[in-house]
């Protein structure tokens, strides 16, 4: 119940990051919202936290990114998806991929993947991800869409109702996942201990009931 050793202190202090471990133990703090005298940045050097030294050390840069998405896959790669900047525009790209000790890797995107605010981000296997949901960066279009809008937690949900969600290879190929009849505006992804994820989201007829799916590999679809 007590913190063991001395404090480690950071080389840029933050908040609104993500953390997650890598393969060696030592832990990769990403994105998030730092001060620079009186000036506030959104975070874009990666820092890493070594538990063994009790040090921290800057690693690569990133886009900038509040509030972003961390994943060790299952080849022990790091993927970072989502974020906002200081405007709280969602970031694009959406998703970057790091090597297993935190060096960015720069991948052809492939698919045509619009930023979205709290889009879900899970990993599959074989070095893949599944993104889900989110709602788009857009005014409210009439009175009877900011009904629909108070789903969001910024924006709103994609003109004509239809959540999106992408499956990205180990590549950075994306391939687009049926959501038919999901409502998605804030998922929820859970990793599966077979592989296949499971999503708490709710249906467009019972949007105020929350449900669980499961994400089928073969069919591509909930």
């Amino acid at each position: 119940g007590r913190f063991a050793g001395e404090p480690i202190t950071l080389r840029s202090k933050r908040t609104h990051h993500a953390a997650v471990v890598l393969r060696d133990g030592r832990t990769l703090l990403v994105g998030g919202r730092s001060q620079v005298g009186t000036t506030s940045i959104a975070q874009y050097r990666l820092e890493i936290v070594d538990p063994a030294s009790g040090r921290a050390s800057v690693a690569d840069t990133i886009a900038a990114r509040i509030d972003p998405r961390a994943l060790r896959l299952s080849d022990d790669r790091i993927f970072i998806g989502g974020g906002v900047d200081l405007t709280g525009t969602p970031v694009e790209p959406v998703g970057q991929w790091l090597t297993a000790n935190a060096q960015l890797i720069e991948k052809p995107w492939s698919g045509n993947i619009a930023p979205r605010f709290d889009r879900a981000f899970v990993p599959t296997l074989g070095g893949g991800v599944l993104a889900v949901g989110g709602c788009e960066d857009r005014p409210k279009a009439s009175p009877e869409d900011a009904e629909a809008c108070a789903a969001c937690s910024q924006g709103c949900p994609p003109l004509g109702g239809q959540y999106d969600a992408w499956w990205l290879d180990s590549e950075g190929a994306a391939t687009e996942v049926s959501l038919a009849g999901i409502h998605a505006p804030r998922p929820i992804l859970l990793p599966g201990s077979d592989g296949s994820p499971w999503l708490i989201a709710a249906t467009t007829n019972e949007p105020e009931i929350p449900q669980l799916f499961r994400f089928n590999a073969w069919a591509q679809r909930f």
